[in-house]
């Protein structure tokens, strides 16, 4: 995208406040569902395997790769996206663009009303 691209989507939530304060929401609340649910995930696959061990199931080591998949694809996923944004050394788009534009104009000030 270019920075007329940009500016068109400015533009156009600038038009449009419902929708900006929405996308703010979004970015501001989207990243809270992988936070809690990768978690539950390892914990309900561990409590699943604790079970199976101590019914001395044989279905137990057959949990063995699930569990192991959802460690290391995450974890080298991260570590190789990482690796990879460090050698190429280019500033994303978003960071050029929108750094610039944005930042200052889709901030959402939370007001608390006292209740009586």
């Amino acid at each position: 995208m270019t920075a007329e691209h940009y500016h068109a989507l400015y533009r156009w939530f600038d038009a449009h406040p419902a929708a900006r304060c929405f996308v703010v929401a979004l970015d501001r609340w989207l990243p809270l569902v992988p936070f809690v649910c990768y978690p539950v995930l390892l914990c309900l696959l561990n409590v699943r395997l604790v079970q199976l061990f101590l019914t001395r199931q044989s279905a137990a080591p057959d949990l063995m790769p699930e569990i192991a998949r959802s460690i290391l694809v995450p974890g080298i996923t991260f570590w190789v996206g990482t690796a990879l944004r460090a050698r190429l050394d280019r500033p994303r788009p978003y960071d050029r663009f929108i750094r610039k534009i944005f930042c200052k104009f889709l901030t959402i000030k939370f007001q608390f009303v006292e209740l009586e």
